[in-house]
């Protein structure tokens, strides 16, 4: 009588499996949602990295190069200068650096370097040494790239830079992206030029 009146108080009847069963399909629907929307989030946070990391990383890079600008051969000046190039969109921009800490022992002296924006789309910085070059891509999916150069002498920015005219005072570039080809980055790179910059007051 008694392992009846167990058996019969721990018996479930199917109104009671159906209520657990519902309950647990919610508890996972929530769950499941809240899920989705913590990897979403993760993966724009990540998008968001992706997109404002490697400008950074180009900055840095090319203020390093613009750091240790260096004359070429017999010249005093430091060459910096735009030139045609044949893979470029434009001209590019061509400016030699002093030899610096390199896996390859061949890139840690004199180098050339070729900065422009390739007819893909990308930010390219080309180095050689001698017959040996290799290139590197700063930035992709790029719409539009441009430079300008202040001039210490003028006190004026020009669109353009000659391999007569001695090291601008700063250079600004400009690009957008073609996913947001109304978003335009800029960033600027100061130089060390012998002309002091005078600001007269009015």
């Amino acid at each position: 009588m008694n392992l009846r009146l167990r058996q019969k108080r721990y018996t479930l009847s199917l109104l009671e499996v159906t209520i657990a069963l519902s309950l647990a399909a919610i508890l996972m629907t929530v769950l499941f949602q809240s899920f989705t929307q913590v990897t979403r989030a993760e993966i724009e946070a990540a998008k968001l990295q992706e997109e404002a990391i490697p400008p950074e990383l180009m900055q840095k890079r090319l203020t390093h190069l613009f750091d240790l600008l260096s004359p070429l051969g017999k010249d005093k000046e430091p060459l910096f200068y735009m030139k045609y190039h044949p893979m470029a969109q434009g001209l590019a921009l061509h400016f030699a650096s002093s030899g610096d800490v390199d896996i390859d022992p061949d890139f840690c002296h004199t180098l050339e370097h070729n900065l422009y924006l390739s007819k893909k789309g990308a930010l390219c910085l080309s180095s050689s040494f001698q017959k040996k070059s290799r290139n590197d891509i700063l930035l992709t999916g790029l719409d539009s790239w441009s430079l300008k150069f202040f001039n210490p002498k003028t006190l004026a920015w020009e669109e353009t830079w000659e391999k007569k005219n001695p090291l601008p005072a700063i250079v600004k570039m400009s690009w957008t992206l073609k996913k947001k080809p109304d978003d335009k980055k800029e960033c600027v790179f100061f130089l060390s030029t012998n002309y002091p910059i005078i600001y007269k007051s009015s």
